[in-house]
């Protein structure tokens, strides 16, 4: 807030007018003095990824001078000096260990395998002929960047059932630029630790991976055996499908790298079966340690990612995640989600995406995860969980479940922002434009903030099938161990579809009040119970307890329209026990539609408690239309003293209390 300045001089100029000019209008000074203006918060610019391939400009083709042709049969003709230059077809087999190829060869694989450890290729060219050349033992001296080598150049063969573990080994650990057959089909049945350092670049070509037994692995330990781990090496890994058959749970495990990208997959059937963990991304962030400095997902589809249920709330079992990022240490990088699609995330702890801090990260950090354009549906729990500050959510779909499950008590909302640092805020989350939708799912409510400062929570939709008292969003925690902690967060542009804003038990605005603004609540009843009062704010503390939390409500519009009266909704705000003070309601219009008149039809504080509404609360310019005013807002406690001016229904009649 910004007043506007004036000399001193000036000043006492304005103050001899009036005392000098009596006969005019009094209000001269007011008149000249502006108005202090309110600061306009808007959205921060949209951030996207790049989504670009280094290796767009670097010539694969084969820049070796061919001076005629051979058939090696023995390390003596490989490493014959005589035949550098010359293209070595491969189809005899022989070792080749600890040598040196004669230069500038060119390897064209043709059914013979090469074996042996620590070749130096000395600037071979190897031509990619979907053949074997090599051995799945077999390890250079260095890593061959000059051309993109498919799997079958180490004994992989699509389509045969056998398990390719060893030649996808042989292929990370020697290769920089990787493909496969187009649209072919290999087997990993074997969990792969990699080490080296350096890039990975693996164009699929539109191939599957799938696990199709899960005898070679772990499947009782936690976070072991992913099918694929990944220490430093740097991975980029597109087009392509990997189905983990329902068989095994785990996929992929990022530990140490600077970059990653996973683009264009369709990743699905992931199932721990030994009540572990099902995940498909799972991904340790060290800005620091290891200089990460950038990772991207693009327009995957993730699809069936479960564990079995012990039916314990909250513990290590029964864990599923779509995409699992966590953070580590502080520092600076970037993270982009765009256009991903991940459903159906089943386990007793399961979300789409989950992205929360660990070791010596704090909430004080500059790593920014940006999502745009992701669709999140039918996890079992939260759709996406988010404890570490700095993600920005735009043009965003998130819906729960379509049909009840057993939830074993873990259903929990839409889409939780908060902080599991004691002491520490969650800062900078934005939530723009996006979608939240729900089913009516019992305990599964939208949006839940807490322990949250400078969020922006702007322009969203967020719908309920029916007339719920579920919250669409949740003002601070129903859970011990958190504050309810709120500053200079910004709401204001949503519109919500039969649900409304919660006030939840733990409640603690600081530096001001939480301001709810320019929104707009519709209701349209189905017909259902939803159990208990309705109404745009809903204050949900404890019999006997106060809300001294403060609240500005201001702006907004309440559309309520049914066939018959609906006693449940009370308009504006309500109360279901705690007596409430310090909110504030200002130009706020409900509308009923089709309603010969309503009862309580702007508030109901008290439930069967006696509940106060106080003279630390106002009502200030607001508007009942198609209900009267006269009785509006009914408080069970003996303190009525509310200040109410100018509010009234469309008659003209004020706005009271009973």
């Amino acid at each position: 807030m910004q007043l506007t300045k004036f000399t001193s001089k000036f000043m006492l100029f304005l103050i001899f007018i009036c005392l000098m000019s009596c006969s005019q209008d009094s209000d001269l000074l007011a008149d000249l003095i502006l108005e202090e203006k309110e600061e306009i918060i808007e959205p921060s610019d949209p951030v996207t990824g790049s989504d670009e391939d280094p290796y767009k400009d670097k010539d694969f083709s084969n820049p070796n001078k061919i001076v005629g042709s051979y058939y090696p049969t023995s390390q003596a003709d490989i490493t014959n000096a005589d035949n550098a230059n010359k293209k070595a077809i491969i189809t005899n087999s022989f070792t080749c260990n600890n040598c040196t190829f004669a230069a500038n060869q060119t390897i064209e694989p043709a059914g013979g395998v090469i074996t042996g450890e620590n070749i130096n290729l000395n600037n071979a060219f190897i031509e990619n002929t979907y053949k074997q050349a090599f051995s799945s033992s077999t390890t250079f001296t260095g890593i061959y960047d000059k051309s993109r080598l498919s799997i079958e150049v180490f004994g992989a063969i699509s389509g045969d059932g056998v398990d390719d573990s060893a030649a996808i080994d042989a292929t990370v650990n020697n290769i920089e630029v990787a493909t496969a057959s187009p649209n072919g089909l290999y087997v990993k049945n074997k969990p792969s630790t990699y080490k080296r350092e350096g890039n990975f670049d693996w164009n699929l070509n539109g191939a599957k991976i799938e696990t199709t037994s899960n005898s070679d692995f772990r499947i009782n330990t936690f976070d072991v055996d992913y099918i694929f781990t990944f220490y430093n090496l740097s991975p980029r890994i597109y087009n392509g499908e990997f189905d983990g058959t329902d068989t095994y749970g785990r996929l992929i495990w990022l530990r140490g790298q600077q970059s990653f990208y996973f683009a264009d997959l369709n990743v699905h059937n992931y199932h721990s079966t030994s009540n572990a963990r099902g995940i498909a991304f799972r991904v340790n962030l060290y800005p620091q340690s290891y200089g990460f400095n950038k990772g991207e997902f693009y327009r995957n589809t993730i699809n069936n990612i479960s564990s079995a249920s012990d039916g314990i709330a909250n513990n290590v079992n029964g864990l599923s995640k779509g995409i699992n990022l966590g953070l580590y240490e502080d520092g600076a990088a970037d993270v982009f989600l765009e256009d991903n699609i991940i459903t159906n995330i089943i386990g007793d702890d399961a979300e789409c995406l989950y992205i929360a801090p660990h070791g010596s990260a704090t909430m004080d950090n500059d790593v920014n995860f940006y999502l745009t354009n992701e669709t999140y549906k039918y996890a079992k729990r939260r759709q996406a969980k988010i404890t570490v500050s700095n993600v920005h959510i735009r043009d965003s779909y998130f819906e729960a479940p379509g049909v009840a499950q057993d939830f074993n008590g873990q259903a929990a909302v839409i889409l939780g922002v908060f902080s599991t640092k004691k002491g520490q805020t969650n800062k900078n989350f934005e939530l723009i434009n996006s979608d939240l939708v729900s089913n009516n799912i019992p305990t599964m409510g939208a949006i839940a903030v807490t322990e949250l400062e400078d969020a922006k929570i702007i322009g969203n939709r967020i719908t309920f099938s029916d007339v719920s008292n579920y919250p669409g969003l949740t003002l601070g925690s129903g859970t011990t161990g958190y504050y309810g902690v709120l500053i200079n967060n910004t709401i204001k542009e949503n519109e919500f579809t039969n649900c409304g804003v919660e006030i939840a038990r733990i409640f603690d605005p600081q530096n001001g009040p939480v301001v709810i603004d320019e929104s707009t609540f519709n209701y349209n009843w189905g017909g259902n119970n939803p159990g208990n009062y309705v109404g745009a704010l809903r204050y949900s503390s404890s019999s006997n307890a106060t809300v001294t939390g403060a609240i500005t409500f201001k702006n907004s519009k309440i559309n309520y329209s049914a066939g018959s009266v609906f006693n449940l909704f009370s308009g504006v705000v309500v109360s279901i026990a705690s007596s409430v003070e310090n909110l504030t309601i200002d130009n706020v219009t409900v509308n009923y539609k089709g309603l010969s008149g309503v009862g309580q039809a702007f508030g109901y504080i008290g439930s069967k408690n006696s509940s106060n509404f106080g003279n630390t609360n106002t009502i200030t310019n607001c508007t009942i239309n198609g209900a009267l005013a006269t009785g509006a807002i009914k408080v069970t406690g003996s303190n009525k003293t509310v200040k109410i001016s100018n509010s009234k229904d469309s008659t003209g009649l004020p706005i009271t209390v009973f």
